[in-house]
């Protein structure tokens, strides 16, 4: 009986191993999956050196989830720069944004210090 069992869950595992992958996702990966592409294009729309990273997810007892992207310019986070993309785990879509995005013109991220001189004046 016991082989009979296994061989039944190996023949499910070789036959739907889409189902078995999403039945292995957490509803924070999910929600981020699903919020990424928003993320992506709102970053995209503000500037070759933008991006939105994100930074953790929180669920409500609606079947939201909330996935919370900072803005980073040449990978420097920006400061109030924030997106909040809503997501229905059910049904996987985007429900809507909140953001406080800022476009960023043309700066110079080089540091103007050395690594030693910036040590020295540090401590």
């Amino acid at each position: 009986m016991k082989k009979l069992a296994f061989l039944g869950l190996l023949a499910l595992a070789v036959a739907a191993p889409s189902v078995l992958l999403l039945a292995q996702n957490s509803p924070d990966q999910v929600a981020i999956a699903a919020a990424q592409p928003t993320a992506v294009q709102r970053g995209s729309a503000l500037g070759a050196d933008i991006a939105l990273v994100a930074r953790g997810v929180s669920l409500d007892t609606l079947g939201q989830a909330h996935v919370r992207y900072q803005e980073t310019y040449r990978n420097i986070p920006v400061f109030e720069g924030e997106a909040i993309v809503h997501v229905d785990l059910a049904s996987r879509a985007v429900v809507d944004v909140t953001d406080a995005l800022l476009t960023v013109g043309a700066l110079d991220t080089r540091p103007g210090l050395s690594e030693a001189a910036a040590r020295g004046r540090a401590l």
